[in-house]
């Protein structure tokens, strides 16, 4: 993980660059760091027009075919063509409009386009998968043998069969009407009554400022739990309501099964991380040992590093990246380049009034992948976060070269995030040891922590304990035993202290399911992020052993697509078994490794 003096430079730099009162994070204008809409999506309103009128023609034109989709090889030819087109189309058109929404909070008719337009696309595409997932592996393969172009779809195929249950007859036509009022408006709900919230401020220097600032969010939150906790006991309703159409059991059966676990194993994971939740009450001691006092919740990602801590300009950050990066090789490295160069307006990431909270990537075959975050301000959650996004964009492009890409562009997210967060252990790994190399112990101190408090040790407990709350939410509403807001709150307590989530167990923390986004935009995504962290440490262990050895697989691995289960992917490209029952072990392991060296490092005094 050696890094060309450069690199070290780059850090002093930044280091030094919050002491100068005109820090300029994006220099040249904030104009220069906005996505060129025109040049990336639609070149016009009128070809924007014209793209909703022609994907209006290709939902036609599958509609059109219904019943008739597989009859021939010809036939599933067109079919598959034009599933490709509507992908295509769609997924542009959607990212077009999210981005829209995001860049401009007020943007209500963007937002409610986006949301009728994915039932639509949801609804048809799902029919389409219905009818292909009656097709038998023998026959698919005498079509194939047909006409030669089909071979490349089968293993498309065989995971429609796998994936698909069908809805009852005219269900489909009913979802499309009704989803958009059934299971969106939650989150933007949550939107609206959150904005007004008061931030916290975990990493004041000032203990009092931290405490203050708790006091008045967690406040603020208590005036606004009643409508939340209603808009979300109706969401998991909804959610539950619609896959029993699909023949599960629940909502969490549906969102495990489209991922390739069942539900035991998803029980397993959790119950495996709670027994060891002592790592990361130990972690949580250690971080608090420069406070002189045992860690209250306001505490939590409080500054524990002497020296100012680091900021980074625009450049440096872009400069930082590709060095950090480097390791991965010449492909990987090209296709960050060029997202990474404003001249390519590829980013939106200048603040300014009405933009959606956090970051996002958007990509998929036929558009170029684009990046957004509510605002970069220098600071070093900033890097991280434009870290952990552009690979997602890397990625997609990376995928966009193989053929029949559209079929074979989404997958399990987990192994998606997991690739994010790998790359993302890699900034405070490299800082950390460029420290320890230039003497000084406590930015040393500093990146350590961010290892573990960003996406080595933290997200893989909290996320466990968040996914076994919106689990047990979705049981307890379909069971009447979650109501209330004072249910939820219950519910969160126990969850976060199985997994010694809170330092402490005030009252007031047991509000955090109001916090938790996901539960709202993207039910049961969370967990992925569980698997997907203990996964990127066992990538992280592996790429330590052997950088050399290790990248070349990696980013085969990113630009393959999901042509194959994730299992056989990571086992193929990188030699990681998933579902290894040492996985949690080996994973841990490589944190553990990052808590070692953070207890050797002299604490400093505040």
């Amino acid at each position: 993980m050696r890094l060309p003096a450069a690199a070290l430079a780059v850090v002093l730099v930044a280091s030094a660059a919050v002491a100068q009162p005109a820090f300029e994070p994006l220099p040249g204008g904030p104009e220069r760091y906005r996505i060129d809409f025109a040049r990336h999506f639609y070149a016009t309103p009128a070809a924007l027009e014209a793209e909703r009128r022609a994907l209006d023609a290709a939902l036609r034109a599958l509609a059109t075919r219904e019943g008739h989709l597989a009859e021939s090889a010809p036939a599933l030819a067109r079919t598959l063509e034009q599933l490709q087109d509507v992908l295509l189309r769609s997924e542009r058109l959607s990212a077009y409009l999210t981005l829209r929404a995001a860049t401009d909070t007020r943007d209500a008719a963007s937002r409610e386009e986006d949301a009728a337009l994915e039932a639509r696309v949801e609804a048809r595409t799902d029919a389409v998968r219905e009818e292909l997932a009656r097709l038998a592996p023998a026959r698919a393969e005498r079509l194939a043998a047909q006409v030669p172009a089909l071979r490349s779809a089968l293993p498309f195929l065989a995971r429609v069969r796998a994936e698909t249950r069908p809805l009852p007859a005219g269900a489909l036509k009913v979802l499309e009407a009704t989803r958009p009022s059934m299971d969106t408006w939650q989150a933007e709900l949550r939107e609206l009554l959150l904005q007004p919230v008061p931030p916290l401020k975990p990493d004041a220097a000032d203990e009092r400022a931290r405490q203050e600032a708790f006091t008045r969010h967690y406040a603020a939150l208590q005036e606004r739990r009643e409508p939340l906790a209603f808009a979300l006991v109706r969401l998991a309703r909804a959610r539950n309501a619609l896959a029993q159409l699909r023949g599960y059991a629940d909502a969490a059966e549906e969102a495990y099964a489209q991922r390739g676990w069942s539900e035991e194993q998803v029980r397993t994971l959790l119950a495996q991380l709670a027994s060891r939740a002592d790592l990361y009450a130990r972690y949580q001691r250690l971080r608090a040992e420069p406070l002189g006092h045992p860690a209250h919740a306001w505490d939590v990602g409080a500054r524990t590093a002497a020296s100012a801590r680091p900021r980074f300009t625009y450049p440096e950050t872009r400069a930082l990246l590709q060095e950090v990066l480097a390791p991965l090789g010449p492909r990987y490295g090209a296709e960050l380049s060029r997202l990474l160069d404003p001249e390519e307006r590829r980013l939106d990431i200048a603040p300014g009034p009405n933009r959606q909270r956090g970051g996002f990537s958007k990509g998929f075959p036929g558009m170029t992948s684009v990046f957004y975050t509510s605002g970069f301000n220098g600071e070093y959650r900033d890097v991280r976060v434009l870290t952990h996004e552009s690979t997602h964009a890397v990625h997609r492009q990376l995928m966009a070269a193989r053929p029949a890409a559209a079929l074979y562009a989404s997958g399990p997210n987990f192994l998606l995030e997991a690739t994010a967060i790998f790359n993302e252990l890699l900034l405070p790994a490299t800082l950390a040891e460029r420290a320890a190399r230039a003497g000084d112990p406590a930015l040393r101190r500093y990146y350590l922590e961010q290892f573990l408090e960003g996406k080595g040790l933290a997200v893989v407990f909290i996320t466990a304990a968040e996914a076994e709350l919106e689990q047990r939410v979705y049981e307890g509403v379909a069971a009447g035993s979650v109501r209330s807001a004072d249910d939820l709150d219950a519910l969160t307590r126990e969850c976060f202290t199985r997994y010694a989530v809170w330092p402490d167990a005030r009252a007031e923390l047991a509000a955090h399911w109001m916090e938790i986004p996901l539960l709202y935009e993207d039910p049961f995504y969370d967990v992925n992020y569980t698997w997907a962290g203990l996964l990127a440490l066992r990538l992280f262990a592996a790429y330590e052993r052997d950088p050399k050895r290790f990248a070349p697989g990696y980013v085969a691995m990113m630009a393959q697509g999901f042509d194959r289960p994730v299992e056989a992917l990571l086992r193929d490209f990188v030699g990681v078994e998933l579902h290894s029952p040492e996985l949690v072990e080996a994973a841990l392991a490589a944190a553990g490794s990052r808590l070692e060296a953070l207890q050797r490092v002299e604490a400093p005094t505040r």
